[in-house]
């Protein structure tokens, strides 16, 4: 070969050193390029990741964050009501006074009704009672005035009730007579309706004043009467035994009494 042609040769060979070069520089950068893009690539894909967990956990948050929100909406809704019964119950607690005023009237009231009431059957009970007239002692009815059917008013004589069983004897002896005597005494009487008879007995107890004294009118002495008059003392007289079988005092009869001293 010539020597023109070597050179170029030579200069071909050099401009196709310097192209390999060149381009092993440019695939190197490009290799370089790629690295960093992988590199790239794999920090966005941990970067997307990490805003993904971000973005869930973010979501998270906003759905408790919404929980919250509704909670706490809820607890202020509550607070209201309570704030609202507060409020009506502080002003029923202002009309308490009026309310315990008008409690004590109407508790007033009602232990009038109450007494009131008890009073009207108190008195009812009392004119039930007056409907049904029972003898004071046991006795023989005498002296009745009234009939069946007939209407009667308060105080009006009925009847005259005699006890027959438990009788006593009033002998009305002289003053002269009762200055000895004491309760206790033995005592006898007759009676004019058994004949031949005689009756025991104690003496119950002497008057505390004669029979003119305790007469409807008693008598006065004004005039300066000197006639001395002896008065008469009534003595009860009991008696110590049953009456014999067959044997009946009545009021009014006469009886002949002797108190032994």
């Amino acid at each position: 070969a010539s020597e023109q042609q070597l050179e170029s040769i030579e200069t071909a060979n050099t401009s196709a050193q310097a192209a390999l070069n060149s381009a092993r520089q440019q695939a190197n950068s490009a290799q370089a390029s790629l690295n960093q893009a992988k590199a790239g690539r794999a920090g966005a894909v941990a970067a997307l990741k990490r805003a993904n967990a971000q973005l869930a956990a973010a979501q998270s948050s906003a759905n408790q964050a919404g929980s919250a929100v509704e909670t706490a909406q809820s607890a202020v809704n509550q607070q209201k009501a309570l704030l609202q019964q507060s409020q009506k119950a502080l002003f029923g607690t202002q009309t308490v006074p009026q309310q315990v005023s008008i409690s004590q009237a109407q508790k007033q009231a009602a232990r009038a009704a109450v007494k009131q009431a008890i009073a009207q059957l108190q008195n009812a009970q009392l004119d039930l009672t007056h409907t049904r007239i029972a003898a004071p002692v046991e006795g023989m009815v005498s002296q009745k005035s009234v009939q069946l059917g007939q209407y009667v008013q308060p105080g009006q004589m009925l009847m005259a009730v005699v006890p027959l069983k438990k009788v006593w004897i009033v002998a009305n002896f002289k003053e002269t007579q009762t200055g000895q005597m004491k309760r206790g005494q033995r005592a006898v009487f007759t009676v004019d309706a058994y004949p031949g008879r005689k009756f025991r007995g104690v003496v119950d107890s002497i008057g505390a004043a004669t029979i003119a004294k305790s007469s409807l009118l008693p008598s006065e002495n004004a005039s300066g009467n000197f006639v001395k008059v002896v008065q008469r003392i009534p003595v009860k007289i009991v008696l110590d035994q049953p009456l014999p079988r067959g044997v009946v005092l009545r009021p009014g009869q006469n009886v002949i009494a002797t108190v032994y001293l």
